[in-house]
């Protein structure tokens, strides 16, 4: 089962802050984690 899926972490992605990732493929489908924006700047 483990094959079925693959955590995506693209190379310029934030870290996740949490025990989620940024991206899941399963098979051919691809859920992506929602987030608030982020200025580093003044966040």
């Amino acid at each position: 089962m483990s094959n079925f899926f693959k955590i995506l972490s693209p190379d310029g992605a934030i870290e996740p802050t949490g025990t989620w990732s940024v991206g899941t493929r399963a098979g051919d489908f691809i859920f992506i984690a929602g987030m608030r924006g982020i200025d580093p700047q003044s966040n």
